[in-house]
Formats: structure tokens, sequence, C-alpha cells
């Protein structure tokens, strides 16, 4: 299992992520719209 931070404008793409990872057993942390956050 890994943590991750997902960093994605799109919103659709960062939901989706959100929703596959948890499921392939990762864990989500966190989320941002662009690397300056």
């Amino acid at each position: 299992m890994a943590r991750i931070f997902i960093v994605e404008d799109a919103k659709f793409m960062k939901m989706t992520l959100s929703n596959i990872l948890p499921k392939a057993g990762h864990e989500v942390v966190s989320e941002g719209r662009e690397a300056i956050e």
C-alpha cells in the first residue's frame, strides 16, 4: 500500500484517481490542483 498525494488540474481525472486508487489498496492522503499548492 502506498500513501499518495494527487496533483491534477483536471477535476474528472482527480476524481477518477481518488476512486480507483483506494480500490487498489492505496491511500489518497491529499489532493491539489497544481504543483504550486
